[in-house]
């Protein structure tokens, strides 16, 4: 189902099983969509990557070859959802833990900081973990509605002030001078299970991971780290156009996360095993339990 709207396509989970292939989509076959729709729904040139949901809302029916030979066609139905990203999950073993942040997303400023310890085995300055060097883009609007955005809060004044004063001037350097440290907590192996949905805070989590040394493993992120500081702007009552005020450093100078994300250390290819077995859990049990990454 779609990840970014309440509305999603479903199947009756009693048809459809572990092992089954979808054979058709609307008639055509998954090929001939790949080939058609590559720029405009797929986002991906890699087939791990790849993103049906767009096509498939628009999809009325599947042609479906079960695992025992019979083939069918389905009907997809439309429900509402409420639409949750799952919550970092931690297992922790006696050689060590994992931090799983596969199709996690959005993950709150307060429960990051939580977490980053569990990654970094000695005391580290934030700034060494995450991007701080960013362009930010004041232009009127942007700057308005910022200014529009603030609560009257302690510094609020002063920040409306700055955004008055640079309104106009496009995009400036800025640097975080965030001066926190990170007290490393983490004992033994510490391996990180990523994949394509790994996005937003989660994805920044990775980042983190892996430079406090810690191991990735699965297959590189989304690629949501180049971006941030967005506005809205309402159009009408049914629509609200958003779009972000600052670009990283490494965005700007051609080195940004989009359509690459975080590589992980070890990669772990998908195989339809997968839909019967977690292999990346089982493989991340394993290279902690030997140490082994072979």
């Amino acid at each position: 189902g779609d990840r970014t709207s309440p509305e999603t396509l479903l199947l009756a989970r009693e048809r459809l099983a572990p092992g089954d292939r979808i054979t058709a989509v609307n008639g055509g076959s998954p090929a001939d969509h790949r080939a058609r729709f590559q720029k405009n729904f797929l986002y991906a040139d890699e087939p791990e990557r790849e993103d049906w949901n767009g096509l498939l809302k628009m999809a009325d029916h599947i042609d479906v070859e079960h695992w025992d030979g019979r083939r069918e066609r389905l009907m997809l139905e439309r429900h509402s959802l409420t639409n949750r990203s799952p919550r970092p999950a931690l297992r922790t073993l006696p050689e060590g833990h994992i931090l799983d942040l596969r199709s996690v997303s959005d993950i709150p400023e307060e429960d990051l900081m939580d977490l980053l310890p569990l990654v970094c085995r000695e005391d580290t300055p934030l700034r060494a973990l995450l991007d701080t060097e960013y362009y930010v883009n004041y232009t009127p609007l942007n700057c308005g509605l910022r200014a529009a955005g603030l609560a009257d809060t302690e510094g609020s004044e002063e920040y409306r002030q700055e955004l008055r004063e640079k309104s106009g001037r496009g995009f400036l350097p800025e640097t975080d001078e965030d001066d926190t440290v990170i007290p490393g907590r983490a004992e033994g192996s510490v391996v990180v299970l990523i994949d394509t949905w790994t996005r937003d805070g989660a994805e920044m989590l990775a980042l983190a991971a892996k430079r406090a040394g810690a191991l990735l493993l699965g297959r590189p992120t989304l690629g949501t780290l180049d971006y941030g500081g967005d506005v809205s702007l309402a159009l009408d009552d049914r629509y609200v156009l958003t779009w972000p005020t600052l670009i990283t450093r490494s965005a700007r100078e051609g080195n940004g996360s989009m359509g690459r994300g975080v590589a992980p250390d070890v990669y772990v290819p998908w195989t339809p095993e997968e839909c019967r077995r977690d292999l990346l859990m089982d493989r991340a049990i394993q290279i902690i339990e030997t140490g082994n990454t072979t």
